[in-house]
């Protein structure tokens, strides 16, 4: 797709989505030019770009940017984002703008506010420099409580049984080559133990952001954090333990 086709798409996205970007004041505003940025974070199969809305109020010009993901099929998320903002009141990820899909289904994209500020992941490197990650501590209480928000935000009735949760776990247990013969027959007794004092036979399943790890936890100046690269959220439902213990090994590997 070249630039000046997209920028006539992205044109049309940003003026058909004047409610949802200016929600208090869509009518009264102008929109002058957009502005699209270069190709960021490129990988494989996506990039990012920035997007600058030009635009007129009834007093002044003023601007706004945008950041746009380009990845196949990351349009599916845009309803998902939606839902989390509004039930979320717009606390955990950044707010979902648009979303669009080319006609033979090789891109899509999918159009957030743009979050200014630091990767959780530098603040933590650059205060362990200085013996000062307990400054930090506010900003991880913060973001364990929005996991959990996120959660519990929505019921699902996937469940997952607790039987096939123990026999995974001893299985996996007795195939790897990291753990000594006595170490296993520990570890092994010790998932045994923990399957004895469920009391039920299932848990349940809730959505799973599936990255939330610290480069993925953007920090602004005033302390607000917010969690981006929702791309693995289209997942099914799985237990909410993955996510905490994504986080807990990620913030261990960093130390």
């Amino acid at each position: 797709m070249t630039h000046m086709n997209f920028e006539s798409i992205a044109w049309a996205l940003v003026v058909g989505s004047k409610a949802s970007i200016f929600p208090h004041d869509h009518e009264s505003i102008e929109i002058l030019r957009i502005e699209l940025g270069p190709h960021q974070y490129v990988k494989r199969d996506r990039f990012h770009r920035y997007l600058v809305i030009h635009f007129r109020t009834a007093r002044q010009t003023k601007s706004i940017k945008l950041w746009l993901k380009f990845r196949s099929e990351l349009d599916i998320l845009f309803p998902v984002l939606e839902a989390y903002h509004e039930r979320l009141k717009g606390q955990v990820f950044p707010c979902p703008y648009f979303a669009w899909r080319s006609q033979d289904n090789d891109t899509a994209v999918l159009a957030t506010a743009y979050i200014c500020g630091a990767i959780l992941r530098n603040k933590l490197l650059a205060m362990s420099l200085l013996r000062q990650t307990g400054r930090l501590q506010p900003i991880f209480a913060s973001s364990g409580a929005k996991m959990r928000a996120f959660h519990e935000a929505f019921t699902t009735a996937e469940t997952i049984g607790v039987a096939s949760i123990v026999a995974s776990a001893a299985e996996q247990v007795r195939r790897t080559d990291y753990f000594a013969t006595a170490e296993k027959t520990q570890i092994l007794s010790h998932i045994a133990g923990c399957a004895a004092v469920l009391s039920m036979e299932t848990l349940p399943a809730v959505r799973n952001h599936n990255d939330w790890l610290l480069r993925n936890i953007i920090v602004t100046a005033d302390g607000a954090d917010y969690v981006i690269d929702c791309d693995s959220m289209r997942n099914r439902a799985n237990l909410r333990w993955y996510d905490i213990a994504y986080t807990l090994l990620n913030i261990e590997s960093q130390m």
